[in-house]
């Protein structure tokens, strides 16, 4: 089975500025299921929203931060994927405690034994040599994004196939200069590397956002084995019984 996420789930950052604001227009868009976290059916958040007639073998949606953190479990044709919308808030000291109080303590908690993929709007970059044409405005944003996921094992998908380009996923116009950066990306966890088959960014007419599009393929899932060998020198252990 090879699906994009974006073909089957569309993982959404609902900002004020969007054209489509509030949670009924998202509903009227999309006849599938759909799972919001936010802080007012008008106001900024995270969805879910499933592609109709989409219909996992089994779910589960988890609010874990109101409006900025949210995950869905699900279980398709024997594959088992989370996938993790972030969004992360815009003020430089809310998106630092973000980042340390839920977001590194809450992924510390979890078991990389299946696939994993966090995607989302992350407000700062991770190199910003290559993903962004100025400065990164937001060091500690930064350095405490970097450790979270380096220790964890994290890699950007996009990154993964696009070793040296520059592409962005936000533009800014001010003051007669124009910033650009890639805010937007998706990370999976390294031992499902292999599901990986693409990652691509594409304009968007709903936000000043761009789409990334994440395609997995369960056909490259890390083979388990099927037999179990028993250490025969516990039976020689007498505590052991």
């Amino acid at each position: 089975m090879y699906f994009k996420v974006y073909s089957v789930v569309r993982i959404l950052q609902i900002a004020v500025k969007c054209l489509l604001t509030s949670q009924s227009d998202w509903l009227c868009l999309n006849k599938g299921l759909c799972f919001f976290s936010n802080l007012s059916s008008v106001s900024v958040g995270v969805a879910f929203m499933l592609r109709p007639g989409f219909v996992p073998d089994s779910y589960s949606f988890r609010e874990i931060v109101q409006g900025h953190l949210a995950s869905l479990e699900f279980v398709y044709q024997g594959f088992h994927l989370t996938l993790f919308n972030v969004y992360a808030p815009s003020e430089s000291g809310a998106r630092n405690d973000f980042f340390l109080t839920h977001l590194v303590n809450y992924f510390h908690t979890l078991f990389f034994d299946q696939c994993i993929c966090i995607g989302g709007d992350f407000n700062c970059t991770f190199e910003s040599n290559l993903d962004r044409n100025t400065p990164e405005p937001h060091p500690e944003s930064h350095k405490h994004i970097s450790c979270c996921f380096s220790s964890l094992v994290l890699l950007d998908a996009w990154r993964m196939q696009h070793r040296t380009a520059s592409q962005y996923t936000w533009c800014r116009c001010a003051n007669g200069l124009i910033t650009l950066a890639r805010l937007d990306r998706w990370y999976i966890n390294s031992t499902f590397r292999n599901v990986l088959m693409s990652c691509n960014i594409f304009s968007s007419i709903f936000s000043d956002h761009h789409l990334v599009v994440l395609g997995l393929s369960s056909s490259q899932l890390p083979q388990i084995s099927a037999y179990w060998t028993f250490n025969t020198s516990l039976l020689e252990d007498c505590f052991f019984y």
